[in-house]
Order: structure tokens, then C-alpha cells, then sequence
């Protein structure tokens, strides 16, 4: 037996015999390091030492949907500013720092990949 057989013999010592395909997928993608950047990592998870509430998702859906719903108002009224014209490049960038203002309000309650980028001066030109 050569090397590459010597270590299948350590990879099958050191594997469960009872691994299944979703298990085998699963710890070689952590060895990958594919979870490492997970967002949330090495915090708890959201609600899991409160009380039970039948109504979770129903809380979760209506806040989540009254966040899309500023989102997309948010984004109308980035759109119109960038066709607006302004007296000065100081109330360009007061408007600007208004938008990021109320960006990050909306970011907070939005999942990342719906979240509204920062605008800078250029952007309302």
C-alpha cells in the first residue's frame, strides 16, 4: 500500500462510520472554512431565551414588510433628488446627509441584501 492509501485508512479512521451525505457535506464544508463568515457568528440566536409566541412569524413578517415598505418610498425619493437642482453644493450635501440619515434608519431593519447604500454628494448631481 502506498500513501494515498495510507490516508484513506486515517480518513476512515477518524470518520464516523454512520456519516451520512448531508453530514459529510456539511463538516467538510466547515473545513473549508465556508461558515466562518456567517453572519450573526459567535452571537446568540435572536429569541431563543424568551417566551414561546405563537405569533412570531406574524410579528416577523409585518415588521420586516413595514421595513420594505420605507425602503421603497426611500428609494423614490433618492431618485427624484437626483434630478433635482439645488441652489448650492451646501444644500446638495445637506440633502445628502438627510437621505444617509434616514438610509440608516431603514438599513436597520432590513436584511443586508436589501439594504439602501450610503449616497454620496456625486450621487445628486
Amino acid at each position: 500500500m502506498g500513501p494515498a492509501s495510507s490516508s484513506r485508512e486515517l480518513e476512515d479512521v477518524t470518520r464516523p462510520e454512520s456519516e451520512s451525505v448531508a453530514e459529510r457535506e456539511i463538516r467538510e464544508a466547515m473545513e473549508r472554512g465556508e461558515f466562518d463568515d456567517l453572519e450573526g457568528a459567535g452571537r446568540p440566536i435572536p429569541g431563543l431565551d424568551g417566551n414561546y409566541d405563537p405569533a412570531w412569524w406574524a410579528r416577523t413578517w409585518v415588521r420586516r414588510a413595514r421595513a420594505q415598505d420605507a425602503a421603497w418610498g426611500l428609494r423614490r425619493r433618492i431618485r427624484e433628488q437626483r434630478f433635482a437642482r439645488f441652489d448650492s453644493d451646501l444644500d446638495r450635501q445637506q440633502q445628502v446627509e438627510a437621505l444617509n440619515a434616514e438610509i440608516e434608519v431603514v438599513n436597520a431593519d432590513l436584511p443586508r441584501n436589501e439594504q439602501i447604500p450610503v449616497l454620496h454628494i456625486e450621487d445628486l448631481q
